[in-house]
This record gives C-alpha cells, sequence and structure tokens, in this order.
C-alpha cells in the first residue's frame, strides 16, 4: 500500500509543489518586485553605507537604531520614486530601468569594495576622462564575475520575470500609500537628519545608484558650465607680438629672455617623497639639485578639477565663478609661445600655440625631427618603453628656436597614476622590490603596493633631473622649471587607494603635494634643496608662472607668487 502510493501519489504532489515555487518567484506584483528589488540593492550595493552608519553611530543607544532605521527609509523612499514612479506608466519600462541600473550598481560597488573608491562628483569627472588604456588597466578576471553575479543573473530573472495581474487604480494606491508613510516616517524622525546632513557628502558619494547618477549630474552640469564662453583677464602690463625678439619688458632681468616649463606630475604625493623627509630614497637626483621644496595642498582630488584650479587666476574659487580664461590661453593672446604636451588627460578648454600627445612627440621620431643625443638614445626605445620620458623630446631645441622673448611649455605627466603603477617606470637595478605588477591592489602586499608606487615617484625624480640637466645648457635665456602634483594618492591607508575622495572627507596623503621650483638665475636659489617656510597650494601657480616670466597685469597677485617668498 505504501509503496503503491509512493509511487503514484507522491511525484505528483512535489510536481505540483516545484510549480507553485517556480510560480512564486517568477510572478510578483509590482510592489512585491518593487521590494524584493530594493532589498538586493540595499544588501548587495549598499552595504558600505550601513557598515559605515553603524560604524559611526552609537548603536548601544536608541537614537543610534532610529537614525540606521532612517536611513534605511530614505534610501528605500528614493527608490520608491526611482523604480516605483516607473511603475505606474510602465511595467516594461520600470524593467528596463532596474535592469539597466544593475551593472552600473556592481561596478560602483567593485571599486568601493576592493579600492575604497567613493564616487564623488570628483571622481565621475575620472570616470568620463578615463581612456581605453586606462580602463584595460583596471580590469580583472574578477570583475567579470562581480558583473555576472551581482548584475548578469539579476537582470537575467528580472526580464524573466512574470507580472501578476492588478487594478492600476490599485496600484497607485499602494504608491501613495508607501509615499506617505515613509515621509510620516522621516519627518517624526526629523532629529535623525542632522546626522544624515552631517555626512551628506560621503553617504552621497557611497550609495549607488545615487552616487553615480547625482554625482556624474553635477560634474557634467560643470562641464557645461566650464564651456560656456571665457571672460577675458585684464591685459598683461606690457603684451608683446608673438613675431621676433623685442625690446626687454618689465621685469626682464638684464632683458634676457624667459621660459617656464611647468611639470604637471600626476597622483604624486608629498608623503612619498625624500624631499619632505619620507624615509626612503625616492629623490636621488633631486636631493642633488638647487630647488626649492614647498610645502603644498591640491585644491581638489582629481585632474579635472585640480587642472582647472591650478591654471586659474581664482585657484580654489574657479568653480564659483563665470569661467575665465586659462593661464596659457592668457599668456597665447599675449604673444607668450605656449606649447601643451601631454601624455594624460583632463585638461580645460584653452588655446594654446600648439598641443602635442605623447604620440605625436614619437612620431617626429619616426620622422628624425631630434638630432640631439639624448633624444636619439630615446627614440631607439620600444614604444611601450618610453613612459613620461617622451614629453622632454627636443624640449632645449624648441626653447632655443622660438621667435617668441617668452615661451610656456607644459609638460602634463601620467607620472604615478594607479592602480597600475608598475606600468608607469622601467626596469631598474635600483628599483624596490618586490613591487606589485597587478592592477588590484589586494592581490598584493602592502610592501609590494608601496615599492611600486615608489619606483614610479623615482622615476618622476629622474625625469625631473634630466629636464633639468637640459634646461641648464640653454644659453641666453633665463629658465624656470615648476614641478607641481595634481593631487596625491592613497595606498591602502585606512582602507583608501587611488585618489578622488571628497576633499572635505580626503586624508592628508591625497591632498599633500610635491611643489618644487628649479630657476637656471642664482637669484633665490641655493647649493641644494631648500624647503621654504609657509603654506602653498594650486593657487600660487597660476601667480608663479606670470612672476617668472616677468609679467605682470591686474590679475597678477604678489602674495600669490611664491618666488617672492623665496627671497
Amino acid at each position: 500500500m505504501f509503496r503503491a502510493l509512493r509511487r503514484t501519489e507522491l511525484p505528483p504532489l512535489i510536481e505540483a509543489r516545484g510549480r507553485t515555487i517556480a510560480g512564486r518567484y517568477r510572478r510578483l506584483t509590482p510592489w512585491q518586485f518593487l521590494l524584493v528589488y530594493t532589498a538586493f540593492t540595499a544588501a548587495a550595493f549598499q552595504a558600505p553605507t550601513f557598515a559605515f552608519a553603524f560604524q559611526s553611530l552609537d548603536v548601544d543607544a536608541f537614537d543610534g537604531w532610529r537614525t540606521l532605521a532612517t536611513l534605511a527609509v530614505l534610501l528605500a523612499l528614493l527608490m520608491h520614486l526611482l523604480v516605483g514612479l516607473p511603475l505606474l506608466l510602465s511595467r516594461r519600462l520600470a524593467k528596463l530601468i532596474a535592469v539597466l541600473l544593475l551593472p552600473a550598481n556592481a561596478l560602483a560597488s567593485y571599486f568601493a569594495h576592493h579600492y575604497g573608491v567613493m564616487l564623488s562628483a570628483g571622481m565621475m569627472g575620472n570616470v568620463f576622462q578615463t581612456n581605453v588604456q586606462e580602463a584595460a588597466a583596471l580590469f580583472e578576471p574578477l570583475m567579470l564575475g562581480w558583473l555576472v553575479v551581482f548584475a548578469v543573473l539579476p537582470g537575467w530573472w528580472i526580464w524573466q520575470l512574470r507580472w501578476r495581474p492588478d487594478r492600476p487604480l490599485g496600484r497607485c494606491g499602494v504608491w501613495a500609500i508607501g509615499l506617505v508613510a515613509a515621509g510620516v516616517f522621516l519627518y517624526l524622525n526629523a532629529s535623525s537628519w542632522l546626522w544624515l546632513d552631517q555626512h551628506l557628502s560621503r553617504l552621497g558619494a557611497m550609495t549607488p545608484p545615487w552616487s553615480y547618477l547625482v554625482n556624474g549630474s553635477r560634474f557634467l552640469w560643470r562641464e557645461h558650465a566650464a564651456s560656456e564662453p571665457r571672460t577675458l583677464l585684464p591685459d598683461l602690463a606690457a603684451p608683446e607680438a608673438a613675431a621676433g625678439p623685442a625690446a626687454g619688458m618689465p621685469g626682464d632681468p638684464g632683458g634676457v629672455r624667459q621660459a617656464v616649463v611647468l611639470v604637471i606630475g600626476e597622483s604624486a604625493r608629498a608623503a612619498s617623497f625624500s624631499l619632505y623627509g619620507y624615509g626612503r630614497p625616492t629623490n636621488p637626483a633631486l636631493s642633488r639639485a638647487p630647488l626649492l621644496v614647498l610645502p603644498a595642498r591640491a585644491c581638489a582630488t582629481h585632474t579635472t578639477a585640480a587642472l582647472a584650479c591650478m591654471l586659474s587666476a581664482r585657484g580654489r574659487r574657479v568653480a564659483s565663478h563665470p569661467p575665465e580664461e586659462t593661464l596659457p590661453g592668457y599668456l597665447h593672446r599675449h604673444g607668450v609661445d605656449v606649447e601643451w604636451r601631454t601624455n594624460n588627460f583632463g585638461e580645460p578648454p584653452m588655446q594654446v600655440g600648439r598641443r602635442l600627445a605623447k604620440a605625436d612627440l614619437l612620431g617626429a621620431c619616426d620622422r628624425g625631427e631630434f638630432s640631439g643625443a639624448d633624444d636619439a638614445a630615446l627614440c631607439r626605445r620600444p614604444r611601450d618603453g618610453a613612459f613620461d620620458d617622451a614629453l622632454l623630446l627636443g624640449l632645449a631645441q624648441r626653447i632655443e628656436a622660438s621667435a617668441s622673448r617668452r615661451v610656456l611649455i607644459v609638460l602634463h605627466q601620467a607620472g604615478s597614476h594607479g592602480p597600475a603603477y608598475h606600468e608607469k617606470y622601467p626596469a631598474d637595478p635600483t628599483n624596490f622590490t618586490p613591487a606589485c605588477a597587478s592592477s588590484m591592489p589586494s592581490r598584493c602586499s602592502p610592501e609590494a603596493l608601496v615599492n611600486a608606487y615608489d619606483n614610479s615617484i623615482r622615476h618622476t625624480d629622474r625625469l625631473l633631473a634630466e629636464a633639468i640637466g637640459r634646461l641648464r645648457r640653454l644659453g641666453g635665456w633665463g629658465v624656470t622649471l615648476i614641478y607641481v602634483s595634481d593631487h596625491g594618492e592613497s595606498l591602502g591607508e585606512a582602507g583608501l587607494y587611488l585618489h578622488g575622495a571628497p576633499v572635505a572627507l580626503a586624508p592628508d596623503v591625497q591632498l599633500e603635494i610635491p611643489f618644487l621650483i628649479w630657476r637656471s638665475q642664482a637669484d633665490v636659489m641655493s647649493a641644494g634643496p631648500r624647503m621654504l617656510p609657509g603654506e602653498y597650494s594650486h593657487d600660487h601657480v597660476f601667480h608663479t608662472v606670470l612672476g617668472a616670466l616677468g609679467l605682470r597685469s591686474g590679475a597678477y597677485r604678489a602674495e600669490s607668487d611664491a618666488l617672492r617668498h623665496a627671497h
């Protein structure tokens, strides 16, 4: 009897139960789906947000739990609007939005988990400006697996989902009830808003999808505002014509022609420069050079904002005013010979005499345009072995050949851009070992990661020493080399990597930068490196370049000219 029952009755029961379970998870009402999607988003992508709140709040007290609940309700309310509102209009549209958010959320959580990256407006600028080579350097098989687990599989489930029948009026009623209930809860817990307001910048940068949706929009809006016609700065005191050497201008000592080479570093932090007291010999060449060493802080933690700041007469106030012309464009308009050489990105719109990418300079190698012995040796290197050194090709000859009395050449490095630090310097027996050879810091020991980064700093040291050696041989010119990094870098301190943290929250290693000056004229130089007293920043770059070129205008601020502090 039992044997017969097992054969005839149990299989149909099990089959029916299986169909019921499968149907339960593949057929949901719109609001059941919204509840499941919101819970999945919180668990899979917003866990760092809740972890931060849990650590910051006093969870032993009732107020701590109430604030935590307020945060959860707020995030649920935002998802109620982002996905729930389209559900009222079109369930297919809501599905599409939910599926499209998954890969973006997955990537945001991947970089937050493995690099400690927060998607502030500045970091979104880095995302929009990243080129193919840099994106490829970040790819790891683990990233693909992360996308499959957190984007592809959930997206497939959503796309296969079938809706249970419901009434449009009832759908609107449930949406309105959820909206009112969340609003009432937030109102009754208004005392929790203070904590949310205090940490709004951090919460907004670490909580997908709002991190990239809101901060991405903020960055694009700033870019749009920056692309508007730029206000012209006051005319220089004695603008010169571009053609031919003319009489000496005010500030020209003895009528000597003036050249400035502005080297903009990438992700170099002062904490890793031995010139600033670092215990490792990362500046063996520059430590013997006559330099002015300035303690400085960046005005931003990402390239785009940092360049806009240092090339503006307003410095860190550049974003709070209508856009003005940049330093290179300003000088170019007044007849200064301006050339921009780049192995990077993120430069603001500007008018210059000539713009050369690294590939353009290496192409000139192929055409035999560089005749010096140093250039010939560099041109013989494999293309992937040129690194930032290509920016030095024909540098001294370029200045000598200029018909202008004043020259500005900007060299924009790739420098120490991470996380693939090992790709920013050549093999050398003096390199620190073992060096991390992965673009994923978690796969390397802290020692290996620091070694790779320090090797990139040593390469910048060699590059700057080589540039000084070339410029020192120029006769008849007063030459100033200024090196300043765009921002610093985190190497795992406090769980953070790379850069781009909001300035208000950024650690010192992302803000404290090297700022070095070398001059061929001995007016302010000593036998070796000399640390200047005081505090400096990107705000000083614009005015120091004008001062080095012997130029003055209504835009020039003497108190922001670092060279005036060196006497």
